[in-house]
Order: structure tokens, then C-alpha cells, then sequence
């Protein structure tokens, strides 16, 4: 019987070092190979998924508070400074929302039915008086817990949200006294006063969860409700002047600063909705990403992109007119955004 034997060159088959791997034998031939390209299309998606992941974008933690952080703020023009509101101390309850007046000044709202006005020029132990916790220069008393507010662009007016909208005049006050708890002060005169218009809707009964001014058209002030809603107000007339009724309540709104007409809602289903306030029979985009409750939303200054925080722990960044595949950011620590995102 004879028998033929296949005999391989070792120097081929074998490392030629001690310690090299063991090189490998590959065919070219594309029929051999079926499905390289989509191999080759699962590795690239692959390897930009792993570089998403291990990019690192995070770049510090402020830290100071010891309570939840609930709302942000930031001055425009101002590229140094964040501010943030609470529930450890400058209101009796959570901070509910925050925004800036005219110069230094920051308004504060809360769930103790007060709005209160800052000065944040004066740094924490400095001038003439040193006192232990500063005190607001004025006092915004009120009916119901403030849910959001916003200040005017131009004028010396803010909205506030609780059961109804509120506008408040800054200028216009009644001096009372306040009693303060430092032994060299005992009393300090303090200024509040009184809404100067309400707006509601007919037959409604919600609840104002988020308003913002138009950042063009600065009288006109929308809203969303706990009924599902999205309410456009002129305050020159004092009136509902558009309204929408969406599937599922919007949390947040945010006013597009390079087209005044373009308001961006973050949903309750899990979905964001530009719509252009002109006609608001359909959204112009939908933005489809989050697995959860989209919970707050702001857009870039230049327009061309947003950014989302939702209930699934996830901070999202958006490209506008581009309802799919945003830049994804999520960490072990991070928690569930209730509120407070800016850019």
C-alpha cells in the first residue's frame, strides 16, 4: 500500500523567534469570502461605538450643594459663570427655577411660594455690612409654589408659572419691613409687590410646568401644562393668542435663538418636537433617541444643534433637522434629569 503524506515547510507554518505568534494563513480570494463587507462595516460601527464610549468628555464636577441640583442658569455674555438652584437654603423648599434680570441681578423662585431677586455682584462676605447668608434685595410674594420663570429681553418684567402665568413688574414695589436675625441688624427694609397682569386660558384648569419669552419677538411667552399642552401668550394683549394639544405632556420648551418662529418641546414619550409656531398642525422634526421621559432641553447659540437630558440618565446632543443618531453621553454617577440643562 502506499501512502502520500503532505509536507509543510516548518519555516512557514512556525514563529521564527521564540515568542512570535503563530503566523496565520489567509486566503484573498473574495469567493472564499462572502460577507467581508459586512464584517468590515460591524468592525467600523464597532470601533466608533468604543471610541464614544472611552472618548472621556467629561471635564469637572461642581461641587458645593448638599442637596440635588434642580435648575441652571447662565448669564448671556457671560461665558464664566453657571448658577445653579437648590434645595439647602436660599428658599424655604427646592429651588424650582432661576434666570437672569438686567446685570448682575438673578431671580430665584421656589416651592414656597416667593420669587426673590439677587445681587450677585456682591460676593459672599464682602462690603460693608458682613453678614452670615446674603439677602435678597427684593421679595416676590405669592399665591401657589412657582413652578418656572423667565425674565423679559428687554424690559423690567418677568413671568412666573404655578396654576396661572404671572407677569411681575420689577420696578413697581411696596416697602414693608423684614425682620433679620443678626444681632447688629434688627431690622432691613425690604420691597415686594404684586403681579400687574395674569394670563390663562379659557376653560382650562392646568397646572404651568415651563415658560420662556421669544428671544426675537420678546412679548410673546409660551408654556407648557400639565394637560397636555402648548400655549403661546402675547402679554401686550394679555391673552392666549395659539395653543396645541399634544399625545403626552411636554416637560421643558426652549425658543430657537437663530429662527425666532422655531420652539423645540422635550415630550413624555420619549421624543422631541420642533414645531414652527406659524402653523402648529404638524412638528417640522421629530427626534427620536431617548428610552425614557425627556426631562429638560436648550439649544446651542449658534442654532445648528440642542441638547437633551431625559429620565433614562442620558444627556443627548442634537443636530438640528437630523432626528436620529445624537451624540450619546452617559457615566456610572449619572442620575436622572429632572430639570436644569443649559448650553
Amino acid at each position: 500500500m502506499k501512502i502520500s503524506v503532505l509536507q509543510h515547510d516548518p519555516q512557514v507554518h512556525l514563529p521564527q523567534r521564540k515568542g512570535d505568534a503563530t503566523p496565520i494563513t489567509r486566503n484573498l480570494d473574495p469567493l472564499a469570502h462572502p460577507f467581508a463587507r459586512a464584517r468590515e462595516r460591524t468592525r467600523a460601527l464597532n470601533a466608533a461605538k468604543i471610541e464614544r464610549m472611552f472618548s472621556k468628555p467629561f471635564v469637572a464636577s461642581l461641587e458645593g450643594h448638599i442637596d440635588g441640583v434642580y435648575t441652571l442658569a447662565t448669564r448671556a455674555g457671560d461665558l464664566e459663570t453657571i448658577t445653579s438652584g437648590s434645595g439647602d437654603g436660599a428658599h424655604k423648599g427646592t429651588v424650582s427655577a432661576i434666570t437672569y434680570a438686567e446685570g448682575p441681578r438673578l431671580l430665584s423662585c421656589g416651592v414656597d411660594r416667593t420669587v426673590k431677586l439677587w445681587d450677585t455682584s456682591v460676593k459672599f462676605g464682602e462690603g460693608e455690612l458682613e453678614q452670615e447668608a446674603p439677602t435678597p434685595l427684593n421679595i416676590f410674594p405669592g399665591k401657589a409654589a412657582f413652578n418656572a420663570i423667565d425674565h423679559h429681553r428687554t424690559d423690567q418684567l418677568f413671568a412666573t408659572a404655578s396654576n396661572i402665568v404671572q407677569l411681575w413688574d420689577e420696578s413697581k414695589f411696596i416697602p414693608f419691613p423684614l425682620i433679620l436675625q443678626q444681632p447688629k441688624l434688627t431690622y432691613f427694609l425690604q420691597s415686594r409687590s404684586e403681579p400687574i397682569s395674569n394670563l390663562t386660558f379659557p376653560t382650562s384648569n392646568e397646572t404651568i410646568t415651563a415658560l420662556k419669552f421669544n428671544l426675537s419677538e420678546s412679548s410673546i411667552l409660551a408654556t407648557t401644562g400639565t394637560d397636555r399642552t402648548m400655549t403661546l401668550y402675547d402679554i401686550r394683549t394679555g391673552k392666549a393668542e395659539r395653543r396645541l394639544v399634544m399625545e403626552m405632556r411636554a416637560n421643558a420648551l426652549s425658543w430657537c435663538p437663530t429662527f425666532p418662529t422655531t420652539v423645540l418641546l422635550a415630550s413624555e414619550d420619549h421624543n422631541l418636537y420642533t414645531f414652527d409656531v406659524r402653523s402648529l398642525s404638524n412638528p417640522t422634526q421629530i427626534y427620536k433617541g431617548h428610552v425614557a421621559a425627556v426631562m429638560c432641553c436648550a439649544w446651542s447659540p449658534t442654532g445648528q444643534e440642542f441638547v437633551s437630558g431625559g429620565w433614562d440618565r442620558t444627556i443627548r446632543m442634537w443636530k438640528e433637522g437630523v432626528g436620529s443618531g445624537p451624540v450619546v453621553y452617559s457615566g456610572k454617577r449619572m442620575q436622572r434629569y429632572v430639570g436644569g440643562l443649559d448650553f
